[in-house]
């Protein structure tokens, strides 16, 4: 039994074209949407790796206790030298002229883990990326914490902004990554 409808074409066919068509378009969607994912996947194993390792880092500064203040003339908690007599005077040679520029510490445990990651990474972040990968909350109040650090981190010289939101650990002045 066929049924034809204007021009001949039977509305079945009519049908089996607008299926075809929409199978196709699916076909398309879904081949997209694995290679997405592929690479969703990937980034998800190296964000996590990252996690892991900066939990660990983490911890083990508790175990350890809080990072030392740096050793004239040897390294600091970073691994970074210490210029001999840096930010050190004593009350007598406060007259004297200016010390070169003290090496500055990371203030509280957010800070460490913010530096310590973006040394470990090597590369610049964004805010939103750093707090997951710190295995922080992915909440409004929990990124601005980590942004108003920064911006206090790039104050201090410790970090570079790159661009807006886009945070590395600033470089020494023998050139090398590190607290400045």
């Amino acid at each position: 039994m066929r049924a034809d409808g204007p021009g001949g074409a039977s509305w079945l066919d009519d049908a089996v074209v607008f299926y075809h068509v929409r199978v196709e378009r699916l076909s398309g969607r879904l081949e997209r949407l694995r290679a997405e994912l592929a690479s969703v996947e990937v980034e998800f194993e190296r964000v996590r790796a990252t996690r892991d390792q900066v939990r660990a880092d983490r911890d083990r500064s508790i175990v350890a206790g809080p990072v030392p203040a740096p050793t004239p003339g040897g390294e600091d908690a970073f691994g970074d030298d210490v210029p001999a007599g840096a930010g050190l005077a004593s009350p007598g040679e406060a007259s004297q002229a200016p010390s070169p520029r003290p090496v500055r510490q990371p203030r509280g445990p957010l800070a460490e883990s913010a530096v310590r990651l973006l040394a470990a990474v090597g590369r610049p972040m964004r805010v939103r990326e750093l707090n997951e990968a710190l295995g922080r909350p992915e909440i409004r109040t929990q990124q601005e914490t980590l942004r108003t650090t920064c911006n206090r981190l790039v104050r201090e010289g410790v970090l570079t902004r790159v661009k807006t939101g886009l945070y590395t650990v600033a470089r020494t002045d023998s050139g090398r990554e590190g607290v400045a």
